[in-house]
């Protein structure tokens, strides 16, 4: 800051002020730090750029000013020392510059202090706005070679597979829908075999009432054919029953400090189709037809983000459309199951859960034997390095029987994935099951195993078009019956938008 005098008389000169002259402020930022007004030959005006203060030095200090007072700066009393680390950084850096060395291309500092978000997936297709909400599909069309082993006997088949896939989600900012469709078409081109088309299609609502409280709403349509490996499949059946499930549901969760509970129900809608026999005869499915309604409650506490043990039970009620089926039983039953397991959330690295329990299906007709056994369900996902995901799951459930004096079986399936990212544009794809299927023990048949195993490749020639290779087998063993096997090869294209 320069204080300046206006129109300064004698005794200014002499250095007095005189008393009905007034005082005023003026900042003062010359280029070359000459202060605005002062005279020429002025010790400021003298001061040497280079950084040499000889000239102002040589000036009389008990000389009186003759223009104006020099402009100084002035520091703040309490002003912060910088650190020494600071100050060698910050010398080195500007030595690095003036040398050549060092990084010449900082990164421009953010407009507003924001931290940048993260980047945009190259390979992310935009698909198309309906609204509020984003439409992505997806049409794949393969082909398909199959061939079938059943004891000595061999068939195959070549046929075209089309398959589409479609996600719609929604862009709102508090709550989500998400709507996950598939939908499978098989055309026989050559060989015996029969078809197998198959449609899935979810719906998701979730709700976001309050900080702690969401709720959840869902439907589904599931559509497939009984393929002639299945426990209840027709032998010697040329086509097998079509399958069609509806689903619905609801569930509310709620937060109370650490912890979490959750109360679901969902209703489920089974309508299986008739048989087409080899004599051109027709056996009906309706015997089959069920409604069944499931009431569930989960509680868990939070012990970290990370972890979550949880407890949770259910009852589940199933009626036949049919009291008694066609060889008289009345199948409809009731199951209890409760069990016991923790969440697991380290982020991308692992995350997934685990429960262990036990279940129960009391069945109406006092003939048939009730079904009890332990419970192990879960799912597990770990990528190990960038690029690679491992995948686990564990599933227990309980299938109903359709031969006269069956009660059904216990489901133990495993399965396991890995997918390679072997460049960015190839992606290499391994998947096993196992499927144990434990008849009860007064049951007249053998307990079965099946096992899977896939290979898979997918190359991606841009971000709307890949070439996709895969190879499946299957096996069936159950004792008392001829091994089943299925070597499937497939070549296709998969279109994106």
């Amino acid at each position: 800051m320069t204080v300046q005098t206006g129109q300064a008389s004698a005794q200014s000169a002499s250095g007095a002020l005189d008393s009905d002259t007034p005082l005023r402020s003026t900042l003062v930022e010359p280029a070359n730090g000459t202060p605005i007004g002062a005279a020429a030959g002025s010790p400021a005006q003298r001061r040497d750029p280079t950084g040499n203060d000889e000239a102002a030095d040589t000036a009389d200090p008990d000389e009186p000013a003759t223009g104006t007072v020099p402009a100084t700066r002035i520091e703040p009393l309490n002003a912060r020392a910088a650190s020494v680390d600071t100050l060698d950084a910050t010398e080195d850096k500007a030595a690095d510059t003036e040398a050549g060395f060092g990084r010449q291309n900082d990164r421009a500092a953010p407009v507003d202090d924001l931290k940048p978000g993260p980047a945009a997936d190259p390979d992310a297709v935009p698909g198309f706005a309906i609204g509020t909400l984003v439409l992505r599909p997806t049409v794949s069309e393969k082909i398909v070679h199959e061939t079938r082993r059943d004891g000595s006997g061999t068939t195959g088949r070549t046929f075209s597979e089309t398959t589409l896939t479609g996600t719609l989600e929604s862009d709102w900012s508090r709550h989500r829908l998400t709507v996950d469709g598939v939908a499978t078409l098989q055309k026989n081109l050559s060989g015996t075999g029969s078809e197998q088309p198959r449609a899935t299609l979810d719906a998701v609502l979730l709700l976001d009432l309050s900080r702690d409280l969401q709720a959840t709403l869902k439907a589904g349509y599931d559509f497939s054919r009984e393929d002639r490996t299945d426990p209840n499949a027709v032998s010697g059946a040329v086509t097998q029953a079509t399958v069609e499930v509806f689903s619905a549901g609801a569930a509310v969760e709620k937060s109370i400090g650490n912890l979490r509970g959750t109360v679901a129900t969902e209703v489920t809608r089974s309508v299986y189709g008739d048989v087409v026999l080899a004599d051109s005869s027709v056996l009906s499915g309706a015997d089959r037809d069920t409604l069944a309604g499931t009431v569930s409650g989960r509680i868990g506490y939070v012990l970290s983000p990370a972890l979550i043990p949880f407890l949770q039970a259910s009852v589940q009620r199933t009626r036949y459309d049919q009291t008694l089926d066609d060889n008289g039983f009345a199948r409809s039953s009731t199951a209890y199951a409760a069990k016991i397991g923790a969440e697991i959330d380290l982020g991308e690295k692992l995350n997934g859960e685990l429960a262990a329990g036990y279940v129960l299906r009391d069945i109406d007709d006092a003939t048939l034997t009730d079904i009890g056994a332990v419970t192990v369900d879960g799912t597990l996902n770990w990528s190990p390095m960038r690029g690679t995901m491992l995948t686990a799951g564990l599933a227990t459930s309980v299938e109903a029987a359709t031969a006269a004096g069956e009660s059904g079986s216990v489901v133990y399936a495993l399965t396991t994935g890995l997918t390679r990212e072997l460049r960015r544009s190839v992606v290499a794809r391994l998947g096993s099951s196992i499927t144990y299927r434990d008849y009860a023990s007064d049951s007249l048949s053998p307990d079965q195993v099946l096992f899977g195993a896939t290979m898979g490749l997918s190359w991606s020639l841009n971000r709307y078009l890949s070439l996709d290779a895969d190879v499946g087998f299957e096996r069936t063993t159950q004792p008392g019956s001829p091994d089943s096997d299925t070597a499937r090869v497939g070549l296709g294209l998969k279109l994106k938008r």
